[in-house]
């Protein structure tokens, strides 16, 4: 091989290695999957109910969306979205993932 090519091999080299270190890495969202309904309906007035209906709007959308939809209704709700988040998860209704 001449002097020129691995002069060119190797700016190539270090031109992909450059590339690989600043790539950002990919970062996978959470999401939410509603599996089942509950089987006594939650009082859309209770804060149970809303975030419920926050959570079945954001079917299959970022955790950060219910967050999102709560404000847009105009929620008054003091507990953390994951906290109800939470709980829906351990009663089995939905996944985050």
């Amino acid at each position: 091989m001449t002097k020129i090519a691995k002069t060119a091999k190797n700016a190539a080299t270090a031109k992909n290695a450059a590339t690989a270190e600043t790539a950002a890495p990919a970062t996978k969202v959470a999401t939410i999957k509603v599996i089942a309904q509950p089987t006594k309906t939650f009082r859309p007035t209770s804060a149970r109910g809303q975030y419920w209906a926050a959570v079945v709007a954001c079917d299959g959308k970022p955790v950060s969306a219910v967050s999102e939809a709560l404000t847009a209704t105009g929620a008054k709700t003091t507990a953390t979205p994951s906290a109800w988040l939470a709980w829906f998860t351990k009663e089995g209704l939905i996944t985050v993932g």
